[in-house]
């Protein structure tokens, strides 16, 4: 019996003492849906919580408690809605968190809490809104995602639902148990980041609507980079499995080789005429900075021009979000005139191989990807992804720094950081400064000395209170 809500708490270690100034609750979201009635689908919700980022009290039993309110809400996508359209949530509640350790001083920064919520949506497009309150010295926290609930039921062919990560998958000890689907309980991973210990990405789907008539079927799994589409040769599989009603699929592949980068896991059901009958695409990230990247050949370099005529609409708009962030005043204006998917894909092929033949070399466009989970993971705040803030911004335009000076908070002064580059073309020795002005963990650029950035030559007295 699966179970509408839950919620369990997961300590996940992963990689130094949490940190004595109050942060802001580090939030990580995502969703998965299945097959549920002949009206709804089951709608799953995972959230993970930073554990160092948490504030705790000891309990009289000795332990060390956090416990905070999440509002969780669901609603209809007003993109999606016809004029007058009932847009009431679907899903609205406030959940109380509660996570408890023994021992304080042994959380790590890359530990997290994972928790799951459930609910039975009718299908349509939505919008998942997670909030954590504001708390003494901290601002509130939101992540929000778009949610797509296919309609399963309805569905006369063959569908995939979607591929859930997972920390770790195994047989169920307890029916009932909050992370249970089909016999085996799923641990989430909403965080998506693999590499170091975590060295195989384990995942969760489930095949429905095979024909009975066709006996078996070859389920085909593959990693591809997010820059290409085509798949890592050592991560493909082909499994031949016999037809079932609902067809459970449980199945894992090792990272510990693949260079640093975006990833995208892609599952196909496949016929005997060996075409695919349903397929599913989750992305992740590998951090592997000991693992070095191949030379391009010639042939995937003829590939990049059928790169972007591959990618589907959300694939596409994710890749126009990552080049608006290093884009140049005279690009942004290009992007703006491409109003079609066709005009965005022409725009994305002529960005990168400019930049390309700028460099000198075919692997800007790599080196921006495998920057990007670093980015992404060393940076973020809050919901925001690392590679829209200030610092993701400035190390996916100019690389690592040659020099970090930072500052932490003092009686008078806001927290800082000051970078150095001594390789930016044409600028000679370059700075850049981030402050921290509200101590909610959110480090902005307020200077610098490059060429066309924000340039704020009394910064210091503007951090002082």
């Amino acid at each position: 019996m699966t179970r509408l809500f839950s919620g369990s708490a997961l300590l996940v270690a992963l990689a130094a003492a949490p940190a004595a100034q109050p942060r802001p609750v580090q939030l990580r979201m995502d969703t998965g849906t299945f097959r549920y009635d002949s009206t709804r689908s089951l709608t799953e919700v995972y959230v993970s919580v930073g554990a160092s980022s948490l504030q705790y009290t000891r309990t009289p039993e000795g332990q060390f408690e956090a416990t905070f309110p999440l509002h969780l809400q669901i609603r209809p996508a007003a993109s999606a809605a016809p004029a007058g359209a009932n847009q009431e949530p679907a899903f609205d509640r406030t959940i109380d968190f509660r996570f408890a350790v023994a021992d304080t001083a042994a959380l790590e920064d890359g530990q997290v809490f994972t928790e799951q919520v459930r609910a039975a949506l009718a299908p349509g497009a939505y919008e998942v809104a997670a909030v954590v309150p504001a708390r003494t010295g901290t601002p509130s926290v939101e992540a929000r995602v778009d949610l797509d609930v296919p309609d399963y039921a309805a569905s006369r062919g063959t569908m995939l639902s979607s591929i859930q990560l997972a920390r770790r998958i195994s047989r169920a000890q307890d029916p009932d148990g909050p992370f249970v689907k089909s016999g085996r309980t799923v641990q989430p991973y909403p965080d998506a980041f693999y590499g170091g210990p975590l060295t195989r990405v384990t995942y969760y789907a489930e095949v429905y609507g095979l024909p009975a008539d066709l006996g078996e079927y070859t389920l085909l799994a593959y990693l591809s980079e997010s820059s290409r589409p085509v798949p890592v040769a050592s991560t493909q599989t082909r499994t031949v499995r016999p037809v079932q009603p609902v067809d459970v699929i449980v199945g894992a592949v090792d990272v510990s080789a693949l260079p640093t980068g975006e990833y995208t896991l892609h599952l196909a059901v496949l016929n005997a005429a060996n075409e695919a009958l349903s397929e599913a695409t989750k992305r992740l990230f590998v951090i592997n900075p000991d693992v070095v990247r191949p030379e391009a050949t010639v042939a995937e370099a003829q590939d990049d021009e059928l790169l972007y005529l591959a990618m589907g609409e959300e694939e596409l708009e994710t890749n126009i979000q990552h080049v608006r962030v290093i884009a140049g005043s005279r690009e942004r204006q290009q992007l703006l005139a491409a109003t079609t998917d066709e005009d965005r894909r022409a725009f994305l092929l002529r960005f990168w191989r400019g930049r390309d033949a700028a460099s000198g070399t075919t692997g800007s466009r790599r080196v921006f990807y495998d920057r990007l989970p670093l980015v992404n993971e060393r940076y973020r705040y809050g919901g925001i992804p690392g590679y829209r803030t200030d610092r993701g911004r400035v190390y996916l335009t100019y690389g690592p720094p040659s020099g970090t000076d930072r500052q932490s908070i003092t009686a008078d002064a806001a927290p800082f950081e000051v970078w150095t580059y001594e390789n930016i073309t044409g600028e000679g020795l370059s700075e850049f400064v981030f402050v921290d002005r509200f101590n909610s963990g959110e480090m902005q650029l307020v200077h610098s000395t490059v060429t066309g950035e924000i340039s704020l030559p009394n910064w210091q007295q503007e951090i002082t209170n």
